[in-house]
């Protein structure tokens, strides 16, 4: 049995070609917010890591751990 004011629960689908690791499973977590996507992202790593990285400040930049769409 399962008591909560609030249960999230995930599931995904891996982006083809991307490599699976502890760092992007799902959900997403940042201070007491929880993130979760469904699909993937089509050619990721070299059409928009980089313009999405480039906007993050120094502070949450180096907080990145994996290499994923996620």
């Amino acid at each position: 049995t399962i008591a909560s004011a609030c249960v999230f629960a995930a599931l995904s689908n891996g982006t083809p070609g991307i490599p699976v690791d502890r760092s992007g499973l799902l959900p997403l977590v940042f201070e007491r917010w929880s993130f979760a996507l469904n699909g993937f992202v089509p050619d990721f790593r070299r059409s928009h890591m980089r313009a999405l990285r480039a906007g993050l400040p120094d502070e949450l930049y180096a907080d990145l751990r994996g290499s994923s769409d996620s």
